[in-house]
């Protein structure tokens, strides 16, 4: 187990301090989806869930077609299991803006309301992924052999704090439209993050995919 260090992740994705200008790229292709799924799981486990991932290398998250959709994981959590679509967007992407660091309840409010505007159409009481990006969430995968029988739901997740009321929920749904799914679950990890970090710096994780990147820059640079 290794420890996420909140603030400094926090720093990097919300705040953009100056020295991490440049880098967002990399740090999100050696370690992005691994925090992501590190950070749903403990959330789902700290809710009294068992929250477990299916390694992509043995059952992708595919529709079945050689060609097609393909989305990042398969995480089950208890009888659900959802397909998930993992986006480390932050304040370092095209169209992001930095988060105050300190701000007001009031101000985060109304950062989360312009997040969930760029990422989301809204018509009414329904929800649409703004970008192809997001959108294929909704494209129906093929349930891995192993987990037919679960309740099969689509999971869209943001590092971006955005909701569509402005509140700083971790986990919530939304009414979409749709052949495959009429609900869609969103996860924020900034939400989350700004949640612990009330009560912790540090959260013991285990990201075996990233550990196994940085072995190699190791013995390639050191």
């Amino acid at each position: 187990m290794k420890k996420l260090h909140l603030r400094q992740l926090m720093d990097f994705y919300d705040h953009k301090l100056e020295s991490s200008d440049t880098h967002a790229s990399a740090i999100n292709a050696v370690m992005g989806e691994d925090f992501a799924v590190a950070l749903m799981c403990h959330y789902f486990k700290n809710n009294e869930k068992k929250a477990t991932y299916v390694d992509p290398l043995q059952e992708a998250c595919t529709t079945g077609k050689q060609k097609g959709h393909r989305l990042d994981k398969w995480i089950c959590v208890d009888s659900i299991i959802y397909q998930v679509e993992i986006k480390n967007w932050s304040a370092h992407s095209i169209g992001g803006t930095k988060v105050k660091n300190g701000a007001s309840s009031e101000w985060m409010i109304d950062y989360r309301k312009r997040r969930w505007g760029r990422q989301f159409n809204t018509t009414g009481s329904v929800h649409t992924p703004s970008q192809a990006g997001t959108l294929k969430v909704l494209t129906k995968m093929r349930v891995p052999e192993l987990h037919h029988g679960r309740e099969h739901k689509a999971l869209l997740c943001f590092w971006e704090a955005l909701h569509p009321e402005g509140e700083d929920h971790p986990l919530f749904s939304v009414e979409v439209s749709g052949d495959n799914f009429d609900e869609l679950h969103v996860f924020s990890m900034s939400n989350y993050v700004s949640q612990l970090l009330k009560e912790t710096e540090t959260l013991e994780v285990e990201m075996k995919v990233a550990d196994a990147r940085i072995d190699w820059l190791n013995k390639i640079y050191n």
